[in-house]
């Protein structure tokens, strides 16, 4: 078990350090800031081939998925859908993959390196407002272990995550395209429509944030009822659990993100001098809180899984800040190794989950040969 951890987190150490370098050897000329391709590479790299070339029994849901791959190289992507609804985008990607091989290992290469690749597109977007070795160190810690096995909202989230950028650009029509092309998908990727509120917004007549998350929280409640009553009973029995309205419950776990957000918001004024795009980063991430808690009431706790990657760079926006602010400066000696462990204490989390025993198990068809 303990090689496991190595694996995990000497994965996650070389990727942030690769990236960290991509960044320090950039190309900064004429207002153009190119990342050390090399570097970049290898970050990229290092995260696939341990996921990517990972035995079939190591994912949490890989064996479905494997079974998914068999049945449309058997029946057809049309056929299974009329049997399951599962998401037609993901079977029409398992089809394509069946015409090249009927390797289900190819199936996990593929569906690793896309998502990984769309999420390394993100961050570099942010590229000249964040470090890149916190950033990628915690994509690695809160969301890359946990989609060991998780294929389908993987890759519907990277798609999302990539689209944020439209949302900043203000091109709705091109966030609402890859919206529709994540909910092929994943359904649940269809709730991220609502950030066309911000991509509608004038810059002159800018919306209060604190009104923002008040009224999501205020009306998410009517939305999870409206959802779970008249949308899940038309998607097939694989939804009949999410129809189930439940007694709210509270526990810590759930507001372990509300530190993230508090600081954002005690420091917005020198945040957004740094990134004019961080009011939807809070937003984001208070939202990864008001899911977590009403998914206790309906199963909707995986859309909180759109919204993290905010935290990945909200945090390292605040290390920023507080680095160009004299009167906060020696904060990060307290702050970035807290950062660290919480990345750390989260990821172990979700390894020690029982379902994600297959991890702690872990294969590598590339090394592990026999």
């Amino acid at each position: 078990m303990q090689n496991e951890y190595i694996v995990y987190y000497g994965t996650i150490l070389l990727a942030s350090t690769f990236a960290w370098l991509s960044q320090k050897f950039a190309r900064d000329k004429e207002n153009s800031f190119k990342l050390n391709k090399f570097f970049w590479i290898l970050s990229i790299t290092i995260l696939i081939i341990t996921m990517g070339f990972r035995a079939c029994n190591v994912g949490v849901d890989d064996g479905a998925y494997k079974n998914i791959f068999n049945d449309v190289v058997n029946y057809g992507p049309i056929e299974k859908f009329l049997q399951t609804t599962i998401e037609p985008g993901y079977l029409i990607l398992n089809y394509i993959i069946s015409f090249f091989t009927k390797d289900f290992q190819v199936v996990l290469f593929i569906t690793s390196c896309i998502p990984i690749v769309l999420y390394y597109k993100a961050i570099e977007y942010e590229r000249k407002n964040v470090n890149f070795f916190l950033t990628v160190f915690l994509f690695g810690t809160l969301l890359y272990l946990y989609f060991f096995g998780i294929i389908r909202l993987f890759i519907a989230a990277s798609i999302v995550t990539y689209a944020l950028r439209y949302v900043f650009e203000k091109k709705s029509l091109k966030y609402i395209l890859f919206i529709l092309l994540a909910t092929s998908i994943h359904y649940s990727a269809i709730f991220m429509l609502f950030l066309l509120y911000f991509s509608t917004e004038k810059e002159e007549k800018p919306r209060k944030m604190k009104n923002i998350i008040l009224l999501i929280t205020i009306a998410m409640p009517v939305i999870i009822i409206m959802v779970s009553q008249f949308i899940f009973p038309s998607m097939g029995d694989r939804y009949t659990n999410y129809t189930k309205i439940n007694q709210l419950s509270l526990s810590i776990n759930q507001f372990d993100k509300i530190p993230i957000t508090i600081m954002a918001l005690i420091l917005y004024d020198y945040l957004k001098k740094i990134n004019k795009n961080t009011k939807i980063y809070i937003v984001l991430s208070a939202l990864t809180t008001v899911i977590s808690i009403y998914s206790t009431v309906i199963s909707i706790g995986r859309i909180q899984w759109y919204l993290n990657f905010a935290n990945c760079i909200l945090l390292p926006l605040v290390v920023r800040a507080i680095n160009k602010n004299t009167l906060y400066k020696y904060w990060n000696i307290l702050l970035i190794p807290i950062i660290i462990i919480y990345g750390l204490f989260y990821s172990y989390k979700i390894l020690n989950q029982p379902s994600y025993d297959g991890m702690l198990n872990y294969s590598n068809v590339l090394f592990d040969r026999k």
